[in-house]
């Protein structure tokens, strides 16, 4: 997930405070209840570059009313939080996000996994002429996600795929885990080392795991691949599908953009 230096994290949050109050203000204002802004900014930047006397005092007046003043944030951070939940079930409602990139929210793996991607603006019209359908029905194909991840075990590499059930991220928003299920696995080698180990008399590992889920650590994955299988839904699966195809031992992370 991408994240920006913590400075401009920090004023990019204080920008977004000061409009989010000065419109809050100019609502108050409205209905009869004056709020000094210049109050409220003092409160946004802990009094920076201000005297002492003139912070002192101006703290002093702001505390003078406590009731207000506490009514004021309060009804200010409930309102925005309903504000935002309505807002974040409008955009995914009308999957606004697919449309329009600034509404995109800052988690990659939600639509890289989630075959969210191939409906972004910049790629549908490249998976319709795949499928051989216009964009309207693209959008109502069932979608499928598989992912290949390489892990090494000592000296050997082997690549797990199977269909994402569940994802964790660290406290930094970065993919921490990843659950997978209906997993199978096979040695990693490249096409002359499997030639040579066959022609020794050798077998490459390749087998499909009893298991309900298999759970991977982002650390130990070298690489990840993506491969997404659309169609139209016919019985447990899938009827006519289109897929780009995914290469583990080429791909370290699913583009941003497919088809690229």
């Amino acid at each position: 997930m991408y994240r920006l230096p913590l400075g401009e994290e920090i004023a990019k949050s204080v920008v977004s405070a000061a409009v989010l109050h000065l419109f809050a203000c100019w609502i108050a204002d409205g209905i009869g209840y004056r709020v000094n802004f210049s109050d409220v900014l003092t409160l946004l930047t802990g009094g920076f570059g201000l005297p002492a006397d003139t912070l002192k005092s101006r703290l002093a007046a702001i505390t003078a009313h406590p009731i207000a003043v506490t009514l004021y944030f309060l009804s200010l951070y409930t309102a925005a939080a309903v504000l935002g939940l309505i807002a974040h079930v409008v955009v995914r409602q009308f999957r606004l996000d697919h449309k329009f990139k600034p509404l995109r929210f800052e988690n990659f793996w939600h639509y890289a996994l989630n075959a969210e991607m191939p409906l972004f603006a910049e790629n549908i019209g490249e998976y319709a002429e795949m499928l051989d359908v216009s964009e309207a029905d693209f959008v109502k194909q069932e979608s499928l996600t598989i992912v290949s991840c390489v892990v090494a075990h000592g000296p050997t590499s082997f690549v797990y795929s199977g269909v994402p059930f569940d994802y964790f991220f660290d406290r930094s928003g970065n993919l921490d885990k990843i659950v997978i299920e209906n997993v199978s696995y096979q040695q990693l080698v490249t096409p002359d080392e499997e030639t040579a180990t066959r022609a020794a008399g050798g077998t490459i590992s390749r087998a499909s795991i009893e298991a309900d889920v298999l759970i991977l650590n982002a650390a130990d994955i070298h690489n990840l691949a993506i491969q997404y299988i659309f169609g139209e839904p016919e019985g447990n699966g899938l009827s006519a599908t289109a897929s780009p195809s995914s290469d583990p031992t080429q791909s370290s992370t699913p583009r941003q953009q497919l088809p690229g």
